[in-house]
């Protein structure tokens, strides 16, 4: 084999490594830019997720709240009805006193 046909041999071998680095280096590109799509993927789909738990939290929080403040009212309510009911039992009795308290100025004065 002469000389030129070594060195052409030389020049084929060259080129089929730079295809097949070339061709490495785009599968490297194709595989790293599926990484991030799925990685920016999955960051997507945690949050949603996040946002979903923190939605149903927050609801179960309103309703929580909601229960309590209805059951704070009705406490509230029979506090005063019951204030409400002793407040007119103790009328008659406080209506006397004034009675008495005018009686007794008038008949100072």
């Amino acid at each position: 084999m002469g000389k030129e046909e070594v060195l052409r041999r030389i020049r084929e071998a060259e080129a089929e490594v730079q295809a097949l680095i070339e061709e490495a280096e785009r599968e490297r590109d194709a595989i790293l830019a599926k990484a991030r799509r799925d990685a920016d993927r999955s960051v997507e789909e945690g949050i949603a997720a996040a946002d979903r738990a923190a939605e149903r939290a927050l609801g179960e929080a309103r309703e929580a709240a909601r229960q309590e403040s209805e059951a704070l009212i009705v406490k509230g309510r029979r506090a005063i009805e019951s204030d409400r009911a002793a407040a007119e039992r103790r009328l008659p009795q406080a209506a006397d006193r004034l009675i008495e308290e005018f009686e007794r100025n008038v008949s100072k004065g």
